[in-house]
């Protein structure tokens, strides 16, 4: 069954809900699913499936070492020890996240396509934003927060630690923060986990107005060449694009499937 290459350490980074290490949706998540199904599809490799957190499991990476993944997003840094596939699926950009109760009030800040500008939320809004430290928003949003704490503003409240998702959640509802940065699946992951399906809200920001691609990931080393030419191939299947959008919008916000699915046609037919 496993042939003779090299074991591969297959990293299932535990960041819920596109990964669900516990819990009654445990093993559920969207990218849980779409690692299951590829799996399946090639059962002449001997992979080892291993939860880790993503920070640890960069840092592993870096070293080197017969390692994939199937979730992290591609950067320049990560390019440099890292080779990734073509998109197997796409999703929403990190979004601003608010209490529910105070969409009336960050309704004043949105434009027509119901986005908000990240920059001029900090410049305007007395409101305190929270994110975590270590973890990348993406280069635009990332930038906005630069110059906010170049600023030496209060306006931001750095969580430190492996789940500072959760950590700004608990802190949203306990007014400590006035909104955060998460992706809307997370959102609506963690609103499930608290028992409060509709107590938060989820903007898009201005700053991040297209798609991020997933893509299938494995370290610059000569054994993993075989299982990257495999999972490329994987990538292209039309089936498995299919399955795993039906994936990710199980966790979307409703209200925001017709603008992702809109995303989608355009970023599918620019071959993004």
């Amino acid at each position: 069954m496993y042939g003779e290459a090299e074991p591969i350490t297959w990293f299932k980074l535990t960041q819920p809900p596109a990964i669900i290490a516990d819990g009654p949706e445990q093993g559920r998540g969207y990218t849980d699913l779409r690692v299951d199904t590829v799996l399946h599809n090639l059962p002449q490799y001997a992979i080892a499936l291993t939860p880790m957190p993503p920070i640890r499991a960069l840092e592993l990476m870096k070293q080197g070492g017969t390692y994939c993944t199937g979730d992290l997003l591609k950067t320049k840094e990560r390019e440099a020890f890292l080779r990734f596939t073509s998109p197997v699926s796409y999703v929403l950009p990190i979004g601003l996240v608010v209490r529910q109760e105070d969409k009336k009030h960050y309704d004043h800040y949105a434009d027509a396509n119901h986005m908000i500008s990240l920059e001029g939320l900090m410049r305007l809004d007395p409101g305190v934003l929270g994110v975590g430290v270590r973890r990348t928003y993406g280069k635009a949003v990332d930038n906005v927060l630069t110059q906010t704490l170049a600023g030496k503003s209060a306006k931001l409240a750095q969580v430190y630690g492996e789940n500072t998702t959760g950590t700004l959640f608990k802190m949203l509802d306990a007014h400590h923060i006035d909104a955060l940065l998460a992706f809307p699946v997370e959102q609506v992951y963690l609103s499930e986990q608290s028992k409060r399906p509709d107590g938060y809200y989820s903007y898009s920001i201005v700053e991040s107005p297209n798609l991020v691609p997933v893509r299938f990931s494995c370290t610059r080393q000569a054994s993993t060449d075989s299982i990257f030419s495999a999972l490329e191939a994987q990538a292209k299947s039309a089936a498995l694009q299919h399955s795993s959008q039906l994936a990710y919008e199980r966790w979307l916000p409703f209200y925001l499937l017709p603008a992702y699915r809109a995303r989608l046609k355009d970023a599918q037919a620019a071959g993004l």
